[in-house]
């Protein structure tokens, strides 16, 4: 029994107060402060700062999400492959792990207000689209097969620029995923979008 989902499209502004996050804005120097932790990227080299100094290496990209608990943050980084991965560090032993290794592209991640689920975008069918995984515990690569897409489910990729398929809902434009008790929300062309998984 598949989960009910409500997509809803709105004009108006924007009435959700988004969790704190960084954009993915091409901004090359960005800070996101949580709790005792401060996640900074500069010109793509990212590190951790708190109770301990992390250094998360090159090609790092913005759309960073703490887990609510503060115990993980997730982040998209460039590591073997030319298109981001999503890779999670454990904040209190230091250890990283990759959680998504598939084709395609996957970032701007976002923790349910539980933390025990995350969101995030993925391209691995040729379109952009909300995907939402349960996590293990602890933290280990996502089966592929496990996670559940959100939107554009059934829709196929038109091959010429700028024609995206009839019904395509498209990822945000400031790269900014909210998660809040009501679903998962973002701007993009001027409508919000609401995902309730």
């Amino acid at each position: 029994m598949g989960s009910v989902l409500t997509l809803l499209f709105a004009c108006a502004a924007e009435t959700v107060t988004p969790e704190p996050g960084v954009a993915m804005d091409g901004t090359p120097d960005t800070t996101l402060r949580e709790g005792l932790w401060t996640f900074e990227i500069n010109a793509g080299t990212a590190r951790l700062t708190g109770p301990r100094t992390l250094e998360l290496g090159p090609d790092v990209l913005q759309g960073v999400a703490f887990r609510p608990d503060q115990s993980a943050v997730v982040f998209a980084r460039t590591a073997s492959a030319p298109l981001p991965d999503l890779f999670a560090v454990d904040l209190e032993t230091g250890s990283e792990v990759q959680l998504t290794d598939w084709i395609g592209f996957e970032d701007r991640p976002a923790f349910s207000p539980d933390g025990t689920r995350l969101a995030f975008f993925s391209g691995r069918t040729g379109l952009a689209s909300l995907y939402v995984a349960s996590l293990p515990q602890p933290l280990a690569t996502l089966d592929a097969a496990s996670v559940t897409q959100l939107t554009n489910v059934g829709l196929e990729t038109k091959k010429r620029i700028g024609a995206p398929p009839e019904g395509f809902v498209p990822p945000p434009d400031d790269g900014v995923l909210s998660w809040t008790e009501a679903g998962l929300h973002w701007t993009a062309g001027g409508q919000t979008f609401t995902v309730t998984p």
